[in-house]
């Protein structure tokens, strides 16, 4: 497949939208919840969740290139990967516990 298609209308993380990214489709979303924010600039927001509106944002998504999937792969693997994440957590952790008169 080289689009994800995810049409919610409310949606917190999506889990299986970072994978379609992760796996190089071009993801197409609504514009709710956390789903902007997790596509970025990298796939197509609709803008009118309508049949029209959901058909119109796919034809755009499967009309995108092999970078704009390289994009959304990359997107995803850099921003939302285990090993920065847990390295921001320590570092977090760290910070917290230097502040913490009791360690």
């Amino acid at each position: 497949s080289s689009v994800y298609f995810q049409g919610s209308r409310h949606e917190s993380f999506s889990l299986a939208v970072g994978e379609a990214m992760a796996s190089g489709c071009i993801p197409v979303v609504s514009g709710n919840g956390m789903l902007p924010e997790l596509v970025g600039g990298t796939g197509v927001i609709i803008e009118n969740l309508t049949v029209d509106g959901a058909v119109q944002a796919v034809r755009r998504g499967i009309a995108m290139d092999e970078p704009a999937r390289l994009a959304a792969r990359d997107r995803i693997i850099q921003r939302f990967s285990v090993e920065p994440r847990r390295k921001s957590l320590i570092t977090e952790i760290r910070a917290v516990l230097a502040e913490s008169p009791h360690v």
